[in-house]
């Protein structure tokens, strides 16, 4: 989530450099940033786009091992008519330096890596986590 566009550079610079790694990991950086300077506007720069209206309400393991991982990950925003819009994105991870790393998604986009789902139902929830249906 923090490697989004919406929070600004101060968030989504470190994140990705920081935490993102695999042969897309600079054309994700490229492509936040190209976001960014698009929607910025009037905001100084730097300044996070304003409010975000997703939350991250769960997730299943795809696959795990000592060294690499891969789940689904659900988010829900609001849609048409007060109703929720889910999305599941896979995630593909890798246990480097101590801790783990998100593998960027091919091409430097997630929009490749997400697809609509209807609930959240198979799922594990996160305790707290989304929003009404």
């Amino acid at each position: 989530m923090r490697a989004n566009a919406q929070w600004g550079p101060k968030v989504f610079e470190p994140t990705i450099k920081d935490q993102v790694i695999g042969p897309d990991a600079a054309s994700l950086l490229t492509a936040t940033q190209g976001l960014y300077d698009k929607r910025r506007g009037h905001l100084r720069d730097g300044a996070a786009l304003g409010r975000a209206y997703a939350v991250l309400e769960g997730f299943r393991w795809q696959g795990y091992s000592s060294d690499t991982a891969s789940l689904d990950l659900v988010s829900a925003g609001p849609g048409d008519s007060d109703v929720t819009v889910r999305a599941v994105t896979r995630l593909q991870l890798r246990w480097q330096n101590g801790d783990w790393r998100v593998i960027a998604p091919p091409g430097g986009t997630w929009g490749g890596s997400a697809a609509s789902i209807p609930s959240p139902d198979g799922y594990v929830r996160f305790p707290n986590g989304g929003g009404g249906s």
